[in-house]
């Protein structure tokens, strides 16, 4: 975000970071080389947006950082194309993602905004992994063995007839259920009684 001559953004720790650009502003309005201190503040902002990306700990970029990256992007210049734009910012997809943001952007952060209910549709429904997924963890849990995700996605194959991968039943145990994946320990006949 820019505030009164200053980015700032909060990580999900808490700390504030707050780059000074009114000093290289100076400058380039003095027209002291001006050419050397607008591209200086223009990597200073690129820092930034950069560092923004790798603190945050965020999946996915926020509208304005996205914004922040179109703005920077210039057709006639190699340096600010959406490949070399990608590289700098540390895009994941590379220049075909900002391509698909610039399609979608109408010069304002709110266009770049996720829309509800899109991306991927989900394989299970809540209510199926409530009782696909959650039923079979807490009844093992409850008895003391041990499960794993394989079995569970196995049954959840034969009872609903849908191709779900192992992967995506633990996504599901571990985001949604809050399910641990902890190494059991071997127990003898006596202690499993």
């Amino acid at each position: 975000m820019y505030v009164d001559g200053h980015f700032t953004y909060s990580s999900y720790q808490d700390w504030l970071f707050i780059l000074d650009f009114d000093s290289l502003n100076k400058r380039a309005n003095e027209g002291k080389d001006e050419i050397s201190v607008v591209h200086k503040l223009e990597r200073a902002e690129s820092a930034l947006i950069s560092s923004l990306i790798l603190h945050t700990g965020m999946k996915h970029l926020t509208a304005e950082a996205k914004h922040v990256i179109l703005c920077e992007h210039s057709p006639n210049d190699p340096t600010r194309s959406f490949t070399a734009l990608a590289h700098e910012h540390a895009v994941h997809g590379g220049g075909d993602v900002i391509r698909r943001w610039h399609q979608q952007w109408d010069g304002t952060a709110a266009s770049l905004e996720r829309k509800a209910g899109t991306g991927k549709a989900r394989i299970l429904s809540r209510e199926q992994v409530q009782q696909y997924v959650r039923t079979p963890i807490l009844r093992a849990n409850r008895a003391h063995r041990s499960i794993h995700y394989s079995a569970v996605a196995e049954q959840v194959r034969e009872s609903t007839g849908v191709n779900v991968s192992d992967r995506t039943v633990r996504r599901y145990g571990k985001e949604e259920l809050g399910a641990l994946q902890m190494k059991g320990k071997k127990r003898t006949a006596e202690e499993r009684e």
